[in-house]
């Protein structure tokens, strides 16, 4: 490999005993258990590009697996600024999808079908046929469109889905019985099909059938990764495991990153059991490394968080952290007479902050809904204190994010190719890669994994029979551990408004996901005639321009990792309002969290154990934000509330053991 590395000693430098260790365990399998502040990203980026210097491992089959396209870039700039950046950084849907696009002609000759977030029409004709309705509450549909995601997530297949509610007791949205749900579910699979749709969890279903069931194609998918590095392993779900371990087939090079404390989409179908299995999965685990040294947070941040989990049923699940900063400022809840009166509290004391020169940029208030932040951005407003709402983590401006999100996909899918697939590579690099999204197949994507089942036999089915084909059955029948079910097929969220928040965070998880999906086909429809046209050129003329792609990458991910004074400033102007949810991954110096109070955090009446646990660790992520001081505030009661209005107390996860 003509490769221009770091040099690999130089990667070791200022790591800790436990960072270093990691760093050095090259050879799979290895488990990290990364605690919150403990330098998670630094280590593992270190770790593979330490890997790469050595040449123990080709830098363009390495794969970097993470959970958000913001993630992903992140990592792809700290790689490229190690000297790492053939490495493939990507989403598990967007390593998926180059891979789909990889083999498509191969498996099918029909057109590669539409990518969408949404099929409203498909839906709408579904419930027409199988309840014989046009009159349902979009509420109603968005979710029954949430529940059958989480089907596939759950790899539970529609005939199995009556089933998991009786064992469960799950009760299926819109007042549907569990039979009629599985009816509907079959039926819009089918719609979708006729209207040559696919969401993004079919992308993973058919690259999961490919492997399985296409030899020579699974080949050609695995020849390009030999060894796998997956972060944020607390959040996956059955899916992705499944995925995953059909990447790897029978190698055991990959390393997990994770920290159960940190899971907190379980509802969504995100399951830390993988990560807390993983030693007897993988047996035997060739390192089994744990970063319990919190370098972001104060003694007292720290102290605070460890009691939050002190007190749970789970807690040998859990790291007890230790801070390696000095001592800080002690932590005191307040209590307000009503959620007004905490929202002007918290304004004054911001205020009081940026009098003695903090910048805006540096403080965070964090809540458990959107709702709480409304009255705190009202208050802020009030004061002349500039705030910014997050909505999803490092969620950009609209235009902004649409040129990074083109890019990111442009990239990701030419370095794939580039990635040195085995044989018969080239055809698929010669332009059927792009084909374009917009035309669709015969029969939908449903219809495109059956014909691949039967070696281009025309097959009417839709996506939940491709389900079942590429595992999705398989829940039932024993293939997704007993002690994972819980967390994967747990008691539904009752469709009421109090849940709303809950459902609003599922959106936020996959909001980044969904719009590189839908960005992705845009960007195939407007390059289309331009890659046809660069099919005709010779070979020699495609691989200079996969280079001139890569290097142009590299160099653009050089200079985003130097932060340009112009988001700097804007940063430093505004206070950041966030939900605890679309806050993970981020940080702050000062740290205020609203709503520590006992119906809110934990929310509503928590209907069993692990809903309960989850919002424990809701509370945790909270807290491990704040970097120098931590603000936590709850209000007594509503503000306006009439008649007898109970007093909250603080929430049980904040009071002293």
């Amino acid at each position: 490999m003509d490769v221009t590395h770091t040099d690999p000693e130089s990667l070791l430098e200022g790591l800790d005993a436990s960072q270093r260790r990691a760093v050095l365990a090259t050879s799979g399998p290895v488990r990290i258990i990364a605690g919150a502040g403990a330098g998670k990203t630094r280590t593992i980026t270190r770790r593979i590009a330490y890997a790469c210097a050595l040449d123990v491992w080709n830098p363009a089959h390495a794969l970097a697996v993470t959970f958000s396209t913001k993630a992903a870039q992140e990592m792809r700039t700290r790689l490229a600024a190690l000297g790492a950046g053939q490495v493939k950084a990507r989403t598990f849907h967007s390593a998926a999808l180059s891979q789909l696009h990889l083999v498509w002609d191969a498996v099918t000759t029909n057109t590669f079908p539409q990518i969408a977030a949404h099929s409203p029409q498909a839906l709408a004709e579904a419930v027409r046929v199988v309840m014989n309705r046009t009159d349902l509450e979009p509420a109603d549909v968005s979710d029954i469109e949430s529940e059958i995601g989480w089907t596939k997530v759950g790899l539970i297949a529609p005939q199995d889905y009556p089933q998991v509610c009786a064992a469960t007791h799950r009760v299926p949205p819109a007042g549907l019985e569990p039979q009629a749900f599985a009816d509907l579910a079959k039926e819009y699979e089918r719609q979708k099909a006729a209207r040559g749709v696919m969401d993004f969890n079919d992308i993973l279903l058919l690259v999961c059938h490919i492997i399985e069931d296409f030899p020579r194609q699974a080949r050609r998918i695995r020849g390009g990764i030999d060894c796998i590095t997956v972060d944020e392993y607390q959040d996956v779900s059955p899916l992705q495991h499944r995925l995953l371990r059909l990447w790897l087939g029978e190698s055991t090079e990959v390393c997990v990153v994770g920290d159960a404390a940190q899971t907190i989409y379980s509802f969504a179908g995100a399951t830390s059991y993988y990560l807390r299995d993983f030693a007897r999965e993988f047996a035997p685990v060739h390192s089994d490394i744990v970063l319990d040294r919190d370098y972001r947070s104060t003694p007292q941040v720290v102290h605070y968080a460890n009691r939050v989990l002190a007190a749970s049923p789970h807690k040998r699940d859990y790291l007890v952290l230790t801070s390696a900063r000095a001592d800080g400022a002690a932590i005191r809840p307040v209590a307000y007479p009503d959620d007004v009166k905490e929202a002007q509290g918290i304004a004054a004391r911001i205020a009081r902050l940026a009098a003695r020169g903090v910048p805006l940029g540096s403080i965070g208030v964090l809540a458990r809904t959107n709702a709480q932040l409304k009255p705190i951005a009202k208050a802020l407003k009030d004061r002349g204190i500039a705030a910014s709402t997050r909505q999803a983590p490092g969620e950009l401006s609209a235009s902004d994010e649409r040129e990074a999100e083109l890019e990111s996909i442009r990239d990701s899918n030419e370095t794939w190719e580039a990635g040195g697939f085995p044989d018969d590579v080239g055809d698929v690099a010669s332009g059927a890669t792009f084909s374009a999204a917009s035309g669709v197949i015969a029969g939908g994507a449903g219809e495109t994994a059956g014909a691949a089942a039967s070696q281009g036999a025309a097959a009417s089915q839709g996506a939940a029979a491709i389900a079942a084909q590429a595992g999705a059955g398989v829940a039932s029948a024993g293939a997704v551990p007993a002690g994972a079910v819980p967390a994967v097929v747990a008691p539904s969220i009752t469709m009421s408004t109090d849940a709303a928040p809950t459902a609003a965070a599922t959106q936020q998880r996959m909001a980044q996901e969904e719009k590189s999906l839908r960005l992705l086909a845009q960007f195939q429809q407007q390059r289309e005639a331009t890659l046809k046209a660069q099919a005709a050129q010779s070979r020699a003329a495609q691989n200079q321009a996969v280079h001139s792609s890569q290097a142009a990458q590299d160099s653009q991910a050089a200079s985003e990792a130097v932060p340009q004074s112009g988001d700097v400033a804007q940063a430093q102007q505004a206070v950041s309002l966030s939900t605890i949810h679309a806050a993970k991954g981020l940080e702050w110096k000062y740290v205020f969290v609203a709503g520590c109070a006992d119906g809110i955090i934990p929310f509503g009446s928590p209907r069993d154990d692990e809903e309960r646990e989850e919002e424990r660790r809701l509370m945790y992520v909270a807290v491990t934000r704040a970097q120098d001081a931590l603000f936590p505030s709850y209000p007594r009661t509503k503000a306006g509330a009439t008649g007898f209005a109970p007093q909250r107390p603080l929430s049980p996860f904040l009071r002293d053991k």
